[in-house]
């Protein structure tokens, strides 16, 4: 993992939306720290603390509301910006998500261009050319061509597999291993 990157933990049980935000964090100069479940998050969590969180709600495992509460009661945590994702319109849980300390709701399907705001937004973008302005318009034209295609992709929801993963060589997304001993 290159240390002088910030670092994006993405928290996301569907493997289509993972796969494309992976892909797009790495488009956008940034490290993409990939969880598919909520104990590979804590992982993830035992042994770095990334810049940025973003994590669905409704994992497999662990909720994502019980994941941001401990986050926000850990004093090594608790400053790093949680941005949630779900398919919840809102409600209870996004009201309560943002009561535990959540930094803001992006309501699936999630849009790309709101993607790249957030990580301006929290990460300073380092996709910034000489004259200060952001070259957005690079980091969507490599992964799609038609602009609606990441929404097609995300509705359909099909059991593609990791589609997109590897594209930019290896996958240095998974979650460390625990040392034995």
């Amino acid at each position: 993992m290159d240390s002088n990157r910030k670092t994006v933990l993405i928290v996301e049980d569907n493997a289509s939306l993972r796969d494309i935000l992976v892909q797009f964090v790495k488009r956008a100069g940034y490290q993409p720290l990939l969880a598919e479940t909520g104990a590979a998050a804590l992982a993830w969590l035992s042994a770095t603390c990334p810049d940025l969180i973003l994590i669905d709600l409704g994992l497999p495992d662990i909720s994502g509301e019980s994941i941001i509460e401990s986050l926000k009661a850990n004093p090594r945590t608790r400053e790093i910006p949680i941005v949630v994702q779900t398919a919840f319109g809102r409600n209870e849980r996004t009201d309560y998500a943002l009561d535990l300390g959540a930094n803001e709701i992006l309501h699936k399907p999630i849009n790309l261009r709101t993607v790249d705001t957030v990580l301006q937004k929290y990460l300073s973008a380092p996709s910034q050319n000489q004259s200060g302005h952001s070259s957005s318009r690079r980091l969507f034209r490599p992964l799609f061509k038609h602009p609606t295609i990441y929404l097609l992709l995300i509705t359909c929801n099909r059991a593609w597999g990791s589609g997109l993963a590897g594209l930019d060589g290896p996958d240095t997304t998974k979650p460390p291993l625990k040392q034995q001993g």
